[in-house]
């Protein structure tokens, strides 16, 4: 299981990822599950034909009640509505953010019903200075409160427990990526939830339903006091569970993993729930989801670990045929994926596929005495206590080491290209079968690469956001030559594959810089850095090369090389036709102004008679 933190990161990069493809429609469906349950229950999507007017920058907002104050202490609906006039507002556009939001702030306030609080969601992050500066101008300017969300904060409220389930929904969060245990005991909330299942007048089977169900389940599986109820919470996850006559759908798998789960560890005992395992490998054998496919690599080695306690009917040669089935799925995954275009996805199959290597060839393995070993609930608690498990040797193991090393190389030879990837759970358990492992001649190179991911992701990105916040105080005060050096240490440490975006934003800001201190070739040499990097990293910045080719087409202009602008002009207008979101609309791309009027400016001098 994931930490919050990485589960937390990796929610960003999903996000940054839906950004990326332009899906507008579903972070604003995110952007609403998440307002139901944060900020008001009294909301309703905006809707409208651009042609009617659109939304009106609205993309939710909310209606009057007098409930609140009618029954006030009221939980449920009424206790999370609100009574004063609230709008929405999502956008996935990519930085800088400052006039989208001044332009819907005016959008909203002067249309429509008047409001008093905008809500401002971002998929990409935003400084905390434009936050601030943003809201003292909604203030100012239309005497309204400004909240803005961007996508640090929206993964943060993703990451915990009751809207976890909206990632997993929209973002195709796996199971293994939920933070296993509860992040603070929440005995109100539980019994709070129990009551309400218990008083419910119909069955609810949804997303969000499941994930409450899901959270009550593991707080009984891990809780001694609510253990009691365990039984009754699985009579509540088998709801979301199809029949024998229906294919299982997206809910009803993650409905098995959590039930299969909970048995065995709640129960001590595979009674029921053998079914659910094999229906989630099934689909596995099938699927083109890395996350459906690490949840079955996780279940397939849990029930070897029933097995090695006398649980359940599955023998020792199904497992390894299902282990080698589940291989083969994977392998033609990996060799159809390309990692120049699809870097994480190629790295976490790499990840699944080395531990389906290191599950122990099961009919090689002699099992202990029935009751030798702590049952898998006792093994948990001890794994997050840090206590050594008393389970056979890893030494002992019979693993496919050669195999699982084969495609741990391949995936620390990947991580410089996919930082974003979470590798908290391939370091965990590298950790933990490592002496079986030493003896390969690639373990210190791939140990090395493990503990230098764990490390760059932790420090540079920390040391980057101090750097660019100086930097930001250094430009606003004058002095744009410390703001270059603060510049140049970010562009160093966001030099990754997860923060790579930032990095190249930083090219183009030491660019501009550099121009307003007159030294073009410089700059010059900083924009296109940043286009080409854009260009060869990938179809993920590829959007970035129009910007940053007209840029550096201006300051070349600046510079006098009127010709060379002009080469740079044609390759700008090239890639802008070929990456930019709505290439005809250049009212939406400035650049295109800057453009056209340094083409003009060249070519009306070219035909001035001499």
């Amino acid at each position: 299981m994931a930490t919050s933190t990485e589960t937390e990161r990796y929610i960003q990069f999903l996000l940054e990822h839906v950004a990326g493809r332009n899906e507008h429609h579903v972070f604003e469906q995110i952007v609403f599950q998440i307002a139901l349950r944060r900020l008001s229950s009294n909301i309703v999507p905006a809707t409208g034909p651009v042609s009617a007017g659109g939304d009106q920058g609205r993309d939710a907002e909310s209606y009057y009640t007098a409930l609140p104050h009618e029954l006030p202490g009221a939980r449920g609906f009424i206790g999370r509505a609100t009574t004063e006039p609230l709008v929405l507002a999502a956008s996935v556009q990519k930085p800088p953010l400052d006039g989208k939001i001044r332009e819907d702030l005016k959008s909203i306030c002067s249309r429509g019903e008047p409001v008093t609080r905008v809500a401002f969601f971002a998929a990409h992050e935003i400084p905390v200075a434009m936050r601030h500066r943003l809201q003292e101008h909604a203030r100012d300017s239309y005497q309204v409160a400004l909240d803005v969300f961007d996508g640090q904060a929206v993964a943060q409220l993703l990451t915990q427990g009751d809207l976890i389930w909206i990632a997993q929904r929209y973002l195709d969060l796996s199971s293994a990526m939920i933070p296993d245990e509860p992040a603070q005991e929440q005995p109100d909330w539980y019994r709070a939830t129990l009551t309400a299942l218990r008083e419910r007048a119909g069955k609810r089977l949804t997303p969000g339903a499941l994930s409450e169900v899901r959270d009550g389940l593991r707080h009984a599986v891990l809780d001694d006091e609510a253990r009691v109820d365990l039984p009754e919470w699985l009579g509540y996850i088998g709801e979301f569970i199809a029949g024998d006559d229906e294919d299982d759908d997206d809910l009803a798998l993650r409905a098995r993993y959590e039930r299969a789960w909970a048995v065995l560890r709640g129960k001590n005992t595979l009674d029921g729930v053998e079914t659910d395992i094999r229906a989630i490998i099934d689909a596995a054998l099938s699927t083109e989801r890395v996350s459906l496919l690490d949840d079955a690599n996780l279940l397939l080695l849990a029930w070897g670990g029933a097995w090695l306690r006398h649980l359940g009917t599955v023998s020792a040669e199904e497992l390894r045929d299902l282990a080698l089935r589940l291989r083969e799925r994977t392998d033609i995954l990996i060799g159809t994926t390309d990692a120049a275009v699809y870097p994480v996805r190629k790295a976490s199959l790499l990840d699944v596929a080395a531990r389906l290597c290191l599950q122990p060839r099961w009919p090689e393995v002699a099992r202990p005495a029935a009751g030798a070993l702590p049952t898998a609930r006792e093994a948990m608690r001890l794994r997050l206590a840090g206590e050594i498990l008393p389970e056979i040797s890893v030494e002992s193991r019979p693993l496919d080491t050669t195999d699982a090393m084969d495609y741990l190389e391949q995936l620390v030879d990947l991580l410089p290209q996919a930082r974003a990837f979470p590798v908290g759970g391939v370091s965990e358990t590298f950790q933990m079968v490592a002496p079986a492992l030493t003896a390969d001649p690639r373990y210190e190179k791939i140990r090395d690469a493990l503990d230098a991911a764990q490390a760059d992701i932790a420090g540079d990105s920390s040391v980057a956001a101090r750097c660019r916040d100086r930097a930001t105080a250094f430009l606003r005060a004058g002095r744009p030559l410390d703001a270059l050096y603060e510049l140049h240490e970010v562009k160093i440490n966001w030099w990754h594959g997860d923060t790579l975006r930032g990095a190249l934003l930083t090219l183009r800001m030491i660019a501009k810089i550099y121009s307003d201190l007159n030294l073009q070739q410089a700059a010059r040499q900083y924009a296109l850095a940043a286009a080409a990097v854009a260009a060869s990293s990938g179809a993920e910045h590829e959007d970035m090369l129009p910007a940053a080719l007209t840029e550096a087409m201006n300051y070349t202009y600046t510079a006098g090389h009127w010709g060379d602008a002009l080469a740079l002009g044609r390759l700008a207008f090239m890639t802008h036709h070929l990456y930019a979101e709505a290439p005809d609309d250049y009212p939406s791309h400035p650049y295109l102004q800057q453009s056209d009027f340094h083409a003009s400016m060249v070519m009306l001098n070219a035909s001035v008679p001499r």
